[in-house]
């Protein structure tokens, strides 16, 4: 089943279209992939995905109903992660986490957090400050927060860029194990066809704003 579909959709920032005539769709219980260069256009389809930003042509249905009729609490619960998201220097990780769960409202936040602390790995950099992190563990933290609030649509813009092997093979484990739990749809983006692969069972591919291949690991379609 379809969560979203683009139909032929456009974005312009004045004289730029980012994205052009742009047809996607994002199946239901998949981790799938958004693969383009920067300045592809991936991170504005994330955008519009989220009611962030409005598109100029096309239409984006949500569930088969058009998002530009409906507000942005009957598109679901989403998480998303943008490449730029900053967190709070001055905090350390758990206050980070903490900080978060209260804008979530999480309740029994406590218990929320020790566990996606266990999830991350993170015990060993709980009163670390943000901005004595490593990349890698700046980032777990960042895709960290995005989990609070048991999103059904994750959308992680570039979640891998800028980290070791480790760290991807670490995220790439814990976003598995995240769609096991039930009715949970993962959307991640990247310019690098190596860091999506393995984890990704649908990849898109994108350039200058329009669809170019679509398919799954046994099969690609060229468009």
């Amino acid at each position: 089943m379809s969560l979203y579909k683009f139909e032929n959709v456009t974005k312009s920032y004045k004289k730029l279209k980012a994205l052009d005539d742009f047809t996607w769709d994002i199946e239901e219980g998949k981790i799938q992939a958004l693969l383009g260069h920067n300045g592809a256009g991936k991170t504005t389809a994330f955008m519009i995905a989220n009611k962030v930003i409005p598109y100029n042509k096309g239409r984006v249905l949500f569930k088969d109903q058009d998002i530009k009729k409906m507000s942005k609490k009957q598109v679901q619960r989403t998480g998303f992660m943008t490449e730029k998201l900053k967190l709070y220097d001055e905090l350390n990780v758990k206050e980070t986490l903490s900080f978060f769960a209260d804008i979530y409202g999480i309740k029994d936040k406590k218990k929320k957090i020790a566990s996606l602390i266990d999830n991350f790995d993170l015990g060993d950099f709980l009163k670390k400050k943000i901005s004595k992190l490593s990349t890698g563990m700046y980032k777990k933290t960042v895709i960290c927060t995005t989990f609070l609030n048991e999103p059904d649509i994750l959308f992680l813009d570039e979640p891998f860029a800028g980290l070791d092997p480790v760290i991807v093979k670490d995220i790439s484990s814990i976003l598995k194990n995240y769609i096991k739990t039930g009715d949970k749809t993962i959307v991640l983006s990247s310019h690098n066809l190596s860091e999506i692969e393995a984890v990704s069972e649908k990849i898109t591919i994108m350039k200058d704003g329009r669809l170019i291949v679509k398919g799954g690991h046994e099969q690609r379609e060229i468009y």
